[in-house]
């Protein structure tokens, strides 16, 4: 994503930051690699919404509104704030994609629950605050739905407020299969070597089956390790149903296997 000189004063989104970047900050960030666009930027303009929250106390502490919670106990401010409703933190303009033209904005949401409140808590009362957020990010126009940092895993993984909300809602997950999947091949390049035969350690994750159903499907023979064999077996059906061909084995200990995967 290129990002193009907004010349315009943006307005304040709930008394927070507003983030424009330049294509001249751009190209010095990324060497000036697509620098230029090569198609009209498009009128329409696709929205998106991100959740994320604070990862600690230092997190809270810093915001603005609670500045002045230093001198309370933490454990007493970490679990008043996240009553707190869903609020925005800022919104991001200028974006456009480089090959099509397509223009982007976003707009990045927080709820005040860190991981340790989350964990401790039922499951529903996440749910009921990411859903907010869904909704606020609705009505101003987002299209997709990205579940940040602990908010992709908690309670059963996003399922229940993909239901519940009004807007399509996805998780960083995706991305991580295909980045992990490409540096994986890039390495054996630069080893000289190829692909043969593959184990993922974990693999009955969403994660881990992602990977290994597609590596299935690229005709990589692979060894699934996980502590159920349940699970495993269930995998294992799932990927010889998707590819009929593949060549697949699982175990709960990676030991036996391991000499023979690269």
């Amino acid at each position: 994503i290129n990002f193009e000189q907004q010349n315009k004063t943006h307005e304040m989104l709930s008394n927070d930051t507003t983030i424009t970047t330049s294509t001249k900050d751009a190209e010095q960030q990324h060497g000036n690699q697509d620098s230029h666009v090569e198609r009209p930027l498009s009128e329409k303009v696709h929205k998106f919404a991100f959740i994320v929250h604070p990862l600690t106390m230092a997190f809270l502490h810093k915001h603005p509104l609670l500045k002045g919670t230093k001198i309370l106990p933490d454990s007493f401010v970490e679990r008043s704030v996240s009553r707190l409703p869903p609020r925005v933190l800022s919104k991001i303009v200028g974006g456009y994609s480089a090959k099509t033209g397509q223009r982007v904005e976003g707009l990045l949401m927080t709820m005040f629950s860190t991981p340790r409140v989350m964990v401790g808590s039922k499951p529903e009362k996440s749910y009921k605050k990411i859903v907010q957020a869904t909704k606020i990010a609705e009505k101003w126009g987002a299209k997709v739905f990205g579940l940040g940092a602990f908010t992709s895993v908690v309670g059963d993984a996003g399922v229940t407020v993909a239901q519940q909300s009004p807007i399509p809602v996805t998780t960083g997950n995706t991305l991580t299969v295909v980045t992990a999947l490409e540096t994986v091949e890039k390495a054996l390049e630069k080893l000289g070597r190829r692909l043969t035969k593959a184990m993922v350690i974990g693999a009955t994750g969403s994660i881990g089956s992602a990977c290994a159903r597609m590596m299935a499907q690229e005709g990589i023979p692979v060894v699934l390790v996980a502590p159920k064999l349940e699970k495993l077996k269930s995998l294992k059906d799932i990927i010889e149903k998707e590819s009929p061909t593949a060549q697949v084995e699982f175990d709960t200990s990676p030991d036996t296997h391991a000499p023979y995967c690269n």
